[in-house]
């Protein structure tokens, strides 16, 4: 009984929470605040029933009357209702306000099918289903006047809600695919425009070795041999390949000698101020060696 009390206030709070929370007063507290109490009533609804169903398992005189079938019913309802909710805060805002209107309208069109047709409540959640639904198996049908114009109000209202949920939810299955599609293509860009930048800084890179190779007097390209697993007939940004399973290459590895026996030479000349001479050698060009040599001649 203590669990079950509980559970009733429990739901209780959580129904003004949602009703502060459809008024848009602190919308995000009244979320979780409903979120929250209504797990613990979930959690409590849930043991109860599973524990009285255990318990009751073996046909012992009693039978499942219409309390526990409300506290079925009820439970479902409120872990659905949890569900949406949790989805609304994490993604759509009226995704979860559209169902939880539904809900709460059926529920309350149950309430009063069963008063004025004089039926149950799980007969008049029947009844109420298949009326906004459009389906009418003609099972249970108003049997007085009173019954019949609250049916045409209720079921004109119902149909034109189960199509606001429906719409609803195509629009929040559409807007979760064109966000996936958005991140996707931006993806696809960034990827692109990391690729071209990429290329931009190889291609100055390449310019600014072979303007480097070609003052210093070296070869730009040599001939290496081509590696099997990257050898074809063509040719590329930076190498060039022929059908002798060669290629050609720009000349780094000269380059970086070049460098070196340069920064030897500067390191030989601050060690010695006195020679001011650099000597050269094979870092100057053929053209430019025959001329020094004429000028000590």
């Amino acid at each position: 009984m203590i669990a079950m009390a509980v559970s009733m206030a429990c739901g209780v709070i959580a129904n003004i929470a949602l009703i502060a929370r459809f008024l848009e007063r602190r919308v995000k507290f009244n979320t979780w605040l409903a979120m929250i109490v209504l797990v613990i009533h979930d959690v409590i609804n849930i043991i109860v029933v599973t524990v009285f169903g255990v318990i009751h398992r073996y046909d012992d005189g009693f039978t499942y009357g219409e309390a526990f079938w409300m506290c079925v019913c009820s439970t479902i309802i409120s872990v659905t209702v949890t569900g949406t909710l949790a989805y609304d805060l994490i993604t759509t805002p009226e995704f979860a306000k559209s169902v939880m209107i539904l809900l709460c309208y059926i529920a309350l069109g149950s309430l009063v099918f069963a008063e004025l047709i004089g039926l149950t409540f799980q007969d008049g959640l029947y009844y109420t289903v298949v009326s906004i639904e459009t389906i009418g198996f003609g099972d249970i049908t108003p049997n007085s006047t009173a019954s019949i114009i609250f049916c045409i109000i209720y079921s004109t209202v119902g149909i034109v809600n189960i199509g606001l949920v429906v719409n609803t939810t195509r629009e929040t299955i559409i807007e979760a695919f064109e966000n996936a599609y958005r991140k996707r293509s931006a993806e696809i860009a960034r990827r692109r425009h990391e690729h071209k930048v990429m290329r931009v800084q190889q291609r100055e890179r390449r310019i600014a070795i072979e303007r480097e190779l070609h003052e210093a007097g070296l070869p730009i390209y040599v001939r290496v041999p081509a590696d099997s697993s990257k050898y074809h007939i063509g040719g590329g940004r930076g190498y060039m390949v022929n059908t002798h399973n060669t290629k050609m290459v720009l000349n780094e590895d000269g380059l970086e000698e070049w460098r070196k026996k340069r920064a030897e030479d500067r390191a030989r000349q601050a060690r010695d101020p006195e020679n001011t001479e650099v000597e050269l050698h094979d870092l100057e060009v053929p053209d430019q060696k025959l001329d020094t040599d004429a000028r000590r001649g």
